[in-house]
């Protein structure tokens, strides 16, 4: 096993396993937690930066699945200025983090482990 076959296998396991936790929670709560979320979002991540060296060699699933896409979408960060609080004193800039919608991941998530496969064959 080379050292990037190992790298692949450990950013599947992560993404496998960051999956699971989505549907476990799901499945007993309903909904998914930020928490939860977020790790979805950045084994997702992780596993795109772990086989981008290899996106040539797959291009027609890379680009079907819109993976470049990933960066773009994920953890994006958005800013917002709420205005004056009730005194007329200016609250500043407000920032967060938006998450792309679980059914975007579980879709790049399913092409991931295809070019994972693909790319390891």
């Amino acid at each position: 096993m080379t050292q990037n076959t190992h790298i692949i296998d450990k950013a599947l396991v992560d993404l496998i396993e960051a999956e699971k936790r989505v549907t476990t929670e799901r499945v007993k709560t309903g909904d998914v937690s930020e928490d939860t979320h977020a790790d979805f979002e950045r084994a997702v991540m992780s596993t795109r930066r772990r086989l981008l060296p290899y996106a040539e060699d797959v291009e027609d699933l890379w680009e079907q699945a819109s993976i470049d896409k990933i960066p773009e979408i994920c953890a994006k960060k958005v800013s917002e200025e709420p205005g004056p609080n009730r005194f007329g004193i200016d609250r500043g800039t407000e920032t967060r983090v938006q998450h792309a919608p679980i059914e975007m991941l579980d879709a790049w998530s399913d092409a991931l482990v295809k070019i994972a496969n693909e790319v390891e064959a």
